[in-house]
């Protein structure tokens, strides 16, 4: 598997590897390595504190931890819409609020790719297994899917189930 080219560059480069089954303690230290890499991207969003941590983390302990929600930023389209009788500063900033909303989506979805390719490069593909696609792969999985998965097959949730 490739890395992908995003420039997104964490902490935690490398995470710890998972040698064969994953375990309570191998999913918490996973889960600890993608939170601080996440947390590392900064954005804006959800109160500006904890950068991309809502890649990792579900809605509500998102938003329990930081009070703010982190709303995903949408990509802004083909281009820059400009009023009909647009002004040139006023198409100057319509092409700066583009670019930087553009910019602000590609650094969301590039660190997405980036903990998705570290989830994978981590622990063997069959852990993984039945979020693959036949078709598709893992392209249309999000990495907070895999950290959950790990977490109800192999981490506390398994715990918690078994007991």
């Amino acid at each position: 598997m490739s890395e992908p080219n995003t420039g997104i560059v964490f902490p935690k480069a490398i995470l710890t590897p998972i040698r064969g089954k994953p375990t309570i303690t191998t999913v918490k230290t996973l889960t600890k390595e993608l939170y601080a890499n996440a947390a590392s991207i900064y954005s804006t969003r959800g109160g500006g504190t904890s950068g991309h941590l809502s890649l990792m983390m579900n809605a509500t302990t998102y938003l329990t931890r930081t009070s703010i929600a982190f709303d995903e930023p949408i990509h802004p389209g083909a281009g820059p819409t400009h009023a009909a009788n647009a002004t040139g500063p006023q198409i100057t900033e319509t092409n700066r609020l583009y670019s930087a909303r553009l910019k602000e989506h590609e650094r969301y979805h590039h660190t997405l790719l980036s903990l998705k390719a570290q989830i994978l490069a981590a622990l063997e593909p069959k852990y993984l297994a039945i979020l693959e696609d036949d078709v598709m792969g893992f392209a249309d999985v999000k990495p907070i899917d895999m950290l959950e998965h790990l977490k109800s097959e192999y981490g506390e949730k398994k715990l918690a189930r078994s007991e």
